[in-house]
């Protein structure tokens, strides 16, 4: 049986560790006696960047560290557990992804994908069905296009404009202030919005 952490008692610890922690305390107990990252201001060139990424390439890592990791990022162990960002830091991050896709680093199509993947693993998606829905009829779309710094789910021919909403995010059914404000967007630009609630999911080829 491996060995527990003796400060928190939960997290296994490596079998060479002497100091008795599992990596979390470890990091903890160097930090709060002064420690510094070493590696703190510094950018790695595009040499270094290239070798550290090649020598994670086909490496998987095993069932019992996956779960290590888990519990060492849970709850009380994440550093970030029980805090939320403020509205000044999500308007900076919203800016801050905006500017990427205008230059072209973050391909929205790529984000959707991702979340379609993931929805894969972790239940059903609404934007997930909609799209399986479209790409059965052969439909072409385009996903997550921005229309005044707003980003609408669905884009379809002759200026159809569509919207997923999950009726407890969105207040079935009166819908939020957010999805008044692209209601006009919507009609300001001369498109057709069409919004479908997630209990209607399964009769969207009835509502389009």
């Amino acid at each position: 049986m491996n060995r527990v952490c003796d400060v928190c008692n939960k997290n296994e610890i490596q079998k060479y560790s002497k100091s008795g922690r599992c990596a979390s305390c470890a990091r903890k107990k160097f930090y709060e006696d002064g420690g510094k990252n070493h590696n703190a201001g510094k950018k790695w060139n595009k040499e270094v960047k290239e070798k550290i990424s090649n020598s994670s390439k086909g490496k998987k890592i095993s069932d019992s560290h996956k779960k290590a990791i888990a519990i060492a990022m849970s709850r009380e162990n994440n550093h970030f557990y029980g805090k939320q960002h403020t509205e000044e830091t999500k308007k900076r991050m919203s800016e801050i992804r905006k500017k990427n896709i205008a230059l072209g680093k973050i391909n929205p199509l790529d984000s959707f994908k991702q979340m379609c993947k993931d929805a894969k693993t972790k239940g059903s998606s609404y934007e997930l069905k909609v799209a399986d829905f479209f790409d059965s009829i052969a439909v072409s779309y385009e996903t997550q296009v921005n229309i005044e710094g707003k980003f609408f789910d669905f884009k379809l021919e002759n200026n159809i404009l569509i919207e997923v909403d999950g009726e407890y995010w969105h207040n079935y059914p009166n819908g939020t202030d957010k999805d008044k404000e692209k209601n006009e967007i919507a009609k300001r630009n001369n498109y057709k919005l069409i919004r479908i609630w997630g209990k209607e999911i399964d009769k969207v080829w009835r509502i389009i």
